[in-house]
């Protein structure tokens, strides 16, 4: 298992569903992704190379990182859940673009805050 964190902070706007969590608000997301396999890297004896992975989240976090959610993503509703959903899906086409090679389970934890945090997992092949 590896695991990288980095932070992104940004804003958004939530429905009147979210009680008092509604209205236009900032949030400083914390991502924690999460790589998972059965078996090492044949080569490399890795689960994902470390430097690849640091690289692949600095370029899928400052797609948001200190920009309003809203105008991004104008058909979402924002939540924590739907981030980790998201980082998990870009980071995914980060892999597309290289020769990226994995097999196993990605899981993408984003903390909001000490009592808050929604994972997102999947496996990919």
């Amino acid at each position: 298992m590896v695991t990288s964190a980095p932070n992104l902070t940004s804003v958004s706007w939530m429905a009147p569903a979210f009680g008092p969590a509604q209205g236009r608000h900032g949030v400083t997301f914390h991502p924690r992704v999460t790589f998972s396999c059965k078996a090492l890297h044949p080569d490399n004896n890795w689960v994902v190379d470390i430097g690849w992975l640091q690289s692949a989240l600095s370029t899928v976090t400052q797609k948001y990182h200190l920009k309003d959610l809203d105008e991004i993503c104008p058909d979402q509703v924002t939540t924590t859940e739907w981030m980790a959903q998201q980082l998990f899906s870009d980071i995914v086409s980060e892999a597309k673009k290289g020769s990226f090679s994995f097999s196993g389970s990605i899981r993408v934890t984003v903390k909001e805050s000490d009592v808050a945090e929604a994972s997102y997992e999947n496996s990919i092949e």
